[in-house]
């Protein structure tokens, strides 16, 4: 049964960064079922070579980052594979503020993607021992004697447990003591562990004693008596982004059962989660609004302008979220906190920005200046993939009526241009 282009758009929104009208069209010919397999199946993401090679400073190279990654998003063969490493770099975070280290936070980046629809138990021992995670949560510093706390604790309480979730301060004692001697080496910047730092003794990890080594300790994190703990918790965090923040006890307890038996196979959680039919109710459509960096991926490739000439590194931080740079270790919230009168204001000046990349360009929307209130209006939604509600689409129609009313007909292309990207319609994920 072919599936509704309302369906298809929720879809490519979530599992991605939105799609062309004429896709959407073309797409909904598939059922659900096999258009979430072909998204799923999309095949392995491209090169992601170090986009600050040649830069004179760390600022260009991150500056560069920014714009390569913005890039991938909005024009890359796989959205879905950015969506997740979007989600990924959110939860598994480094920064920075902290490392100012963008070559490895590139690195990090690139685990991340290579494992984003892969295994979480692989993803999190690799990201354990990057640099920029090694050097964020302090584990270069960590050895037997003096024991460092911080990669231990949020390995627990932020990436795999949550707070309150069984363990105690002693499991963490015994995991930052499993995690001693794995550093930094000083002279190539490379990982690098030290049997001489290591803490060999014997540690209690969740009612096991033994001589716990750290990727081993990671490993009983998720097969221990807290497994199923592990399972909610990643499966819920996954489903708040792809589909709503508020799932029932139930949704939650489904998908972590599969993603559980499926020793902890990522693409299969994901999966789960597109088919369930919570990722297509009423809450889920309305349920999410567009992050920052999604917002500006959007942007990028609707108008079809080099992401050089949007600028996106102008505009994140005051939104609320720049790549390579989260708040906290906690990552970024959702919705709400999108959602001040400051940021708002930020992404409208991004569209206006925009906006006049593209008000001299003939190429876009030819004829535009002749259409009718309602052509002129459904041209530039279509362009930016937005379906109006009623009252937004009389808005619109309204506002092209009064300028050419006015005189001022000149004034249509950039102010309709704009205005559509800062509808809600178009700030919904």
């Amino acid at each position: 049964m072919p599936t509704p282009t309302a369906d298809v758009a929720h879809l490519l929104r979530r599992a991605g960064f939105g799609a062309p009208t004429a896709r959407v069209a073309t797409l909904a010919a598939e059922e659900w079922a096999d258009l979430v397999d072909l998204l799923l199946d999309a095949g392995p993401a491209p090169a992601d070579p170090y986009p600050g090679t040649g830069t004179t400073s760390s600022w260009n190279a991150f500056v560069a980052m920014i714009q390569a990654w913005i890039d991938r998003m909005a024009n890359g063969p796989t959205p879905l594979l950015e969506k997740m490493t979007l989600i990924w770099h959110g939860h598994l975070t480094t920064s920075l503020s902290k490392t100012y280290e963008p070559a490895w936070l590139w690195e990090q980046n690139r685990v991340l993607r290579r494992n984003a629809l892969g295994n979480l138990r692989t993803m999190l021992k690799e990201v354990a021992v990057t640099p920029a995670m090694l050097d964020y949560l302090d584990n270069r510093h960590n050895r037997v004697g003096a024991p460092n706390e911080n990669w231990a604790r949020e390995l627990m309480e932020l990436f795999v447990l949550g707070a309150g979730s069984g363990y105690t301060q002693d499991d963490v004692v015994a995991m930052s003591r499993a995690w001693t001697g794995h550093t930094i080496d000083g002279a190539t910047r490379t990982y690098r562990f030290r049997s001489d730092r290591h803490d060999s003794g014997q540690k209690t990890l969740l009612g096991v004693t033994r001589n716990w080594d750290g990727p081993e300790a990671i490993d009983h994190l998720l097969d221990g008596p807290l497994r199923m703990t592990a399972a909610r918790f990643v499966a819920r965090k996954v489903f708040a982004h792809l589909a709503h923040p508020s799932p029932s006890s139930g949704t939650v307890d489904a998908l972590a059962t599969t993603f559980a038996a499926s020793d902890w196979d990522i693409r299969t959680l994901v999966r789960s989660i597109l088919l369930h039919a919570d990722f297509r109710s009423t809450a889920a459509r309305q349920g999410l609004v567009r992050a920052p960096v999604e917002f500006a991926a959007a942007v990028t490739r609707c108008s079809g302008l080099p992401v050089g000439t949007v600028h996106p590194e102008w505009w994140l931080h005051d939104m609320g979220q720049r790549p390579f740079d989260p708040p906290n270790v906690s990552g970024w919230r959702q919705n709400e906190y999108w959602l001040t009168t400051s940021a708002m204001g930020v992404r409208f000046k991004m569209a206006r920005n925009v906006t006049w990349g593209l008000y001299e360009d003939p190429n876009f929307l030819p004829g535009f200046e002749s259409g009718t209130p309602t052509q002129v209006v459904s041209a530039v939604c279509d362009r930016f993939e937005v379906t109006p509600s009623p009252a937004t689409r009389t808005r619109l129609e309204a506002q092209v009526s009064e300028l050419r009313a006015a005189g001022h007909s000149w004034a249509v292309r950039p102010n309709l241009i704009t205005l559509v990207m800062v509808t809600p319609e178009f700030n919904l994920a």
